[in-house]
This record gives structure tokens, sequence and C-alpha cells, in this order.
């Protein structure tokens, strides 16, 4: 019996702007996964000080920025080893576009467990997610 698991995709701004959505979506299909949530998000200050807490560092104070005035795109996943699957897909990606180590173009959950802590931090009940109801809380 297959056991699905959660992961976190996000395109951010400077990925957007170089429609890598329609890079990654085919992969991300091609892979078994199933994109069971598509959202567009402008990140708060506060949230990114959460989400990018182990980061603090001379160029955390540039993260707001980037990531704060601009929408992203988020993609909540499922299937079998999805985050592993993920972060194939994100090296794909950032190899592609030639992203350098800061302006990354996309964003994956390690985990399961991060997936879901990430989900908090952006007030996204994942289980009203998962029965198509509306996940802001």
């Amino acid at each position: 019996m297959e056991t699905k698991e959660v992961g976190l995709f996000i395109i951010k701004p400077d990925g957007r702007d170089l429609q890598e959505e329609e890079f990654v979506n085919p992969i991300i299909k091609s892979l078994g996964l199933e994109i069971i949530n598509r959202r567009e998000i402008v990140f708060s200050e506060e949230q990114l000080k959460e989400f990018y807490s182990d980061k603090q560092d001379e160029r955390s104070k540039d993260f707001f920025p980037y990531l704060g005035f601009r929408s992203s795109i988020l993609l909540i996943i499922e299937g079998e080893e999805t985050n592993n699957k993920l972060i194939g897909v994100k090296r794909l990606t950032r190899k592609t576009f030639n992203h350098d180590n800061f302006y990354t173009g996309t964003h994956c959950s390690d985990n399961e467990i991060q997936a879901l802590e990430e989900l908090k931090i952006l007030d996204i009940d994942y289980a009203k997610v998962r029965i198509n109801l509306p996940a802001i809380q």
C-alpha cells in the first residue's frame, strides 16, 4: 500500500520571472506526484523571519525586499517519496536556470515534518486543504 507524503514547493519571484512553473509542473507530474493545491502568496516580514530562521546572516536582511513585495507560487504536493523527488526537481531547476546561492528561484521542504511546519508558518491548514475547504486560517 502506497503511503502519501506531503511536500511543499515554492517558486519565488525571480523564478516566476523566468516562468519556472511551466518548467517544474510537468516534471512534478511525471514523477507520479500530485499538486493538490496551488496559490499565490506574498510573505509577510514575520513569516520570512520564521521561515528563514536558520539562515540568519548578513544577507538575511535582504529576504524581505526579495520575497516580501512580490508574489511567490506555493504548490502543496502529495505522493510517494515526495520530498526526495522535490529536492531533485529543485536542484534541476536551479541548475537549468543558473541561479546563485541567494536568488535561488525555488524552495522545497526537505521532509514532511518541515513541509507541515512551513505550511503552519504560512497560516495554511493542511487538513482543510486535504478535504477541499478554504485553507487560510
